[in-house]
């Protein structure tokens, strides 16, 4: 089966009022009625009782999404993250299963997190929520949480190890 990712395109702004605080907002859609779900176009050279030519269309529709943060710079070492989205699904909801991620009409998201950086090492934790109702009356509410711990190179071989430097 080819998978062929539909096409997306979007718009964005981001504005610095202070030297501290970035704010930005974004729009995107996605084109769902070009996507061809898998097994959804299927084409067997030889037709047989079991595997049958199928083309069907999964009345997938374009989607937006409207998506809204801010970054603020505490201080050099502290910077405070938050965001917000609101999104369409492509899906038609008499579609969504546990096979798909149960969306809703509209699902949203909501994130706060920071960013830490000490010398060459940075921490950056973010905690999130998603929700959402779907057409039938089943709600849902997601929570996360995701952190990365890194180091920062500096492109020379400064700083690592002997072996690395090579």
């Amino acid at each position: 089966h080819e998978f062929v990712y539909p096409p997306s395109w979007g718009l964005g702004i981001a504005y610095k009022p202070t030297q501290t605080l970035t704010l930005t907002a974004d729009w995107q859609r996605t084109d769902w009625t070009k996507f061809k779900w898998p097994f959804a176009d299927l084409h067997y050279e030889n037709e047989g009782t079991l595997l049958k030519n199928t083309v069907m269309d999964g009345d997938w529709s374009a989607a937006d999404a409207d998506r809204f943060g801010l970054e603020y710079k505490y201080n050099k070492r502290l910077t405070l993250r938050g965001g917000y989205t609101i999104e369409d699904s492509g899906i038609p909801e008499e579609e969504q299963d546990l096979s798909i991620m149960i969306l809703g009409k509209q699902p949203q998201y909501a994130n706060v997190g920071f960013g830490y950086q000490w010398d060459v090492w940075n921490l950056d934790l973010m905690i999130g929520t998603n929700w959402g109702n779907t057409h039938t009356g089943m709600r849902h509410w997601c929570s996360e949480l995701a952190f990365t711990f890194s180091r920062q190179f500096d492109g020379g071989s400064e700083g690592l190890p002997k072996s690395w430097a090579k």
